[in-house]
């Protein structure tokens, strides 16, 4: 990793905040209510509290869906309770349904911006010239990505805590873990804990990092009480942030600290007969191996497709063409990769973005095949950023054995292909649609 870091910014970096912010913004206002996954379901949560001023439980009749028989309340709150936040604060301007809808949704693309900036801080600490702006649109012109900062959801602060979560990790390594920095990622873990379930696989993977990162180091004396302060720091912030919420979920659920099992028992009591848990076969009560719900199931290709871009209820796809080109950075990076491994030293934290990666798709295969099958590239999106670094380090590594103006070429023509599908993907494929 080359040793680069500036906190400010510069004029296109400016440019290009302000650009997306209002790109975001547009696909906020263009949305129609409730057309992304479960938005109304996800949107009674923050009515609630800014309707009662308190966190609702999740089994409250208030909230509970008709149909399904549970709530969001039982997951991870916080998005809802920023999102009440806005909603009150904005609602002394103007409270009508539709303004206050618009609050809500609000919080989605400011932390998708502020996950921007953190990401356009990553690629100054990584990348350097086209290389660092092809890692930065490729992630945040990602049509999905777009999408997901479009309407009520947890996706957006989870993306950003994992954005966050990586650039302390670099961060820690070029600065031998200062208790500053030590400070700062065990918030960002928090933040991660109060997100969404899908990113606890990147905590796993972070723990894995640091304690290598220290035991591999030669200018580290003392490891063991190095670390232990250091994991000490970490947890103690982590739990600032976040253990009030499991603590909550203990005393409310009788142990169950995640409210997973208080989830299903809620369903079970209050759904439809036949949307019950225990009516419901999940993948693997039908007998079904995972190798056929991968490939004869489709679930590859829908997640793939999804990951890239899918709107409305999975209903609105891109064009196969969309989907094709795609490939062709993803296929780039992966050969790129090989070469990285071949012939590079430091290869732990790009490892470590290899296991995030991995651990993002397994445990959306397992909640598909033991739970609920959700062939959806969101539940995958945890990776986004670990995969997007991945992608343009090996883009960067066969820059080695071509000229360097046919690498910028190629670079440039990359950027502006992913931008222009942004923008096609937005007014010539949904709103067309939609409208």
């Amino acid at each position: 990793m080359q040793i680069r870091n500036k906190l400010n910014l510069d004029k296109n970096e400016c440019i290009y905040l302000i650009l997306l912010f209002l790109f975001l913004f547009f696909w906020m206002v263009a949305l129609p209510y409730n057309d992304g996954p479960d938005e109304a379901m996800r949107y009674d949560i923050p009515k609630f509290i800014y309707n009662y001023g308190y966190l609702p439980r999740g089994d409250d009749p208030r909230i509970i869906n008709e149909i399904w028989g549970n709530s969001y309340a039982f997951a991870p709150i916080l998005t809802y309770i920023i999102s009440a936040f806005f909603m009150k604060i904005g609602s002394f301007f103007n409270d009508s349904s539709v303004m206050l809808l618009y609050y809500a949704r609000f919080v989605s693309v400011i932390f998708s911006c502020l996950s921007a900036f953190v990401i356009l801080k990553i690629s100054d600490m990584i990348f350097s010239g086209v290389l660092k702006w092809l890692f930065v649109i490729l992630v945040t012109f990602l049509p999905q990505f777009q999408f997901i900062s479009a309407y009520v959801n947890c996706d957006a602060i989870a993306i950003f805590s994992v954005s966050l979560i990586i650039y302390f990790l670099i961060k820690g390594h070029q600065n031998r873990w200062k208790y500053k920095t030590c400070i700062y990622l065990g918030m960002s873990i928090g933040i991660c804990l109060l997100s969404y379930y899908n990113t606890y696989g990147v905590i796993l993977i972070t723990v894995f990092y640091c304690l290598m990162d220290v035991i591999t180091s030669k200018d580290i004396s003392n490891k063991i009480m190095f670390i232990s302060k250091r994991f000490l720091i970490v947890f103690i912030f982590a739990f600032l942030i976040a253990g009030w919420w499991f603590i909550r979920n203990f005393i409310l659920y009788d142990g169950d600290i995640l409210g997973r099992n208080a989830a299903f028992q809620c369903a079970e009591k209050y759904a439809l007969p036949e949307y019950k848990p225990s009516v419901k076969q999940t993948i693997q009560q039908q007998n079904i191996s995972i190798s056929e719900m991968l490939f004869s199931m489709g679930w590859i290709e829908s997640s793939y497709k999804s990951f890239i871009g899918t709107f409305s209820y999975m209903s609105i796809w891109l064009t196969n063409f969309i989907y094709n080109f795609y490939t062709i950075p993803l296929f780039l990076g992966f050969v790129g990769m090989i070469r990285y491994f071949v012939k590079e030293k430091n290869k732990l934290f790009y490892f470590s973005l290899i296991l995030m990666c991995f651990m993002s798709i397994g445990i959306s295969i397992y909640y598909s095949f033991t739970s609920d099958y959700q062939a959806q590239g969101r539940y995958c999106f945890a990776m986004l950023i670990p995969l997007g670094i991945l992608i343009v380090r090996g883009i960067g590594q066969l820059e080695l054995y071509i000229k360097d103006f046919q690498a910028k070429s190629i670079n440039i023509t990359l950027i502006c292909t992913f931008l222009l599908i942004s923008i096609y993907s937005l007014f010539s494929i949904y709103i067309q649609f939609r409208y």
